[in-house]
């Protein structure tokens, strides 16, 4: 976690990362997400798959520095708890 956010480390090829995914059908779009992740996240391809067992090749963002980097902490990220508590 950085703060309040998830953040994305490097970690092991076969490692598998569960969360949410958003189709990005504009350059718009795209542009707009890549600056609210501010230049403390890359932008890395990765393979999606879903519980369907569908697949495809998608985009996440990953931490720009070190996984031990000591500004990051241990942590877990509920998306619903985190939109209830911005309401």
């Amino acid at each position: 976690m950085w703060g309040p956010y998830p953040a994305l480390v490097e970690g092991p090829t076969e490692g598998a990362v569960q969360g949410v995914a958003f189709k990005v059908d504009s350059q718009r779009v795209a542009t707009r997400l890549a600056k609210y992740e501010t230049d403390a996240y890359v932008e890395h391809d990765c393979i999606i798959r879903f519980e369907s067992g569908e697949t495809l090749l998608g985009w996440t963002f990953k931490w720009r520095g070190r996984a031990d980097d000591p500004i990051l902490r241990e942590g877990s990220f509920n998306l619903r708890e985190w939109q209830s508590a911005r309401r």
